[in-house]
């Protein structure tokens, strides 16, 4: 099934920056996503998994790494939280094949410069917000639940694969853009949005 994806996209590749405007292809990436396991993408969680990890500890693996797309895999231990973070000009597929993690998913209400300090209002992607188990598979676009945090809240690891379109350095188009930016969560505002400001990574 891995062979059936990668082909999938070398086949879709001149449309995977704007999976959100071809509907065609968007329906044909993402269910050749939708069937893909642990054991598809030859992931291991006892081998892979250093014996030494301990609780909040994240890893990274590398499945298939070139300019039209990635594929890789975040292992989060027990406790571990990915931080609010966004994809620029990305369309990402994450499938959930091991475990449970809990999503925080949120849109901007407004632009936003990616300049520490800079403060902005956002609301809660609630379709995606909470548990996702094993099987689980979510999109988000330019426009689209563009930033998000995951935190693994449960007492066994858990693994997530993403298909990012175009790969980070690849998404921006000038050296002066960063082509990633962090976020911490502030409480809610008097009208009850979400405010995010944006941080040093």
């Amino acid at each position: 099934k891995l062979r059936n994806l990668i082909g999938v996209l070398h086949r879709r590749r001149g449309d995977l920056n704007k999976l959100d405007e071809k509907e065609s292809a968007f329906k044909e990436v993402y269910a050749a996503m939708e069937t893909m396991t642990a054991e598809d993408f030859l992931i291991d969680v006892d081998e892979d998994i250093p014996k030494w990890a301990r609780d909040g500890d994240i890893f990274y693996q590398s499945i298939v790494d070139i300019p039209d797309f990635c594929l890789c895999a975040f292992m989060l231990m027990p406790k571990a939280t990915l931080p609010y973070h966004d994809h620029p000009h990305q369309n990402v597929v994450s499938r959930v094949v091991w475990g449970t993690l809990t999503a925080d998913v949120l849109n901007p209400m407004t632009p936003y410069q990616a300049v520490v300090g800079e403060v902005f209002k956002a609301s809660p992607v609630r379709e995606l917000n909470g548990d996702h188990t094993q099987g689980t598979t979510m999109f988000l676009n330019p426009t689209y639940a563009n930033i998000h945090s995951f935190i693994n809240l449960t007492a066994e690891p858990c693994v997530f694969v993403d298909l990012i379109m175009p790969p980070y350095g690849y998404n921006v188009s000038s050296p002066a853009e960063p082509f990633i930016s962090y976020f911490e969560k502030r409480p809610k505002s008097g009208e009850g949005k979400e405010e995010l400001v944006v941080i040093d990574e």
